[in-house]
């Protein structure tokens, strides 16, 4: 997938994790896409302060019923035939895989050749996170 200069935008939602210092998840996803010329949609599934295998630190994780609700608006949303990509990775609870999979259907619905990619952050050697 490349960023054609297209009339219709070609939009990618990341669906991860957005950290204060470092480059990864939501961090990470949406430069490099922006950069390639991609818009992009980015919904945080919880804000850290650096990567989780630095060290132990706050968590800040959005209630399950508001995540739930934004990502329902996505789903409505008027734009969402743009959306060409889902990228989700690091997610904040258990309880927020079932509306990224509601969203990555919704995008699937408008547009059949969408592409899903799910990169399923668990851990590193130092075990899961």
């Amino acid at each position: 997938m490349n960023a054609e200069k297209t009339d219709a935008p070609r939009a990618v939602i990341v669906i991860s994790s957005h950290v204060a210092r470092g480059s990864v998840g939501n961090r990470a996803a949406v430069f490099a896409l922006e950069t390639l010329g991609f818009p992009v949609w980015a919904v945080p599934t919880v804000i850290l302060p650096w990567h989780p295998g630095h060290s132990r630190a706050t968590r800040i994780v959005p209630p399950l019923d508001q995540f739930k609700a934004l990502m329902a608006d996505l789903e409505r949303a008027p734009w969402l035939g743009e959306v060409r990509a889902v990228l989700s990775g690091y997610l904040g609870e258990a309880g927020q895989a079932e509306a990224v999979a509601s969203l990555v259907a919704a995008v699937k619905e408008k547009t059949p050749n969408a592409l899903y990619v799910c990169d399923p952050v668990m851990g590193d050697s130092g075990g899961l996170y």
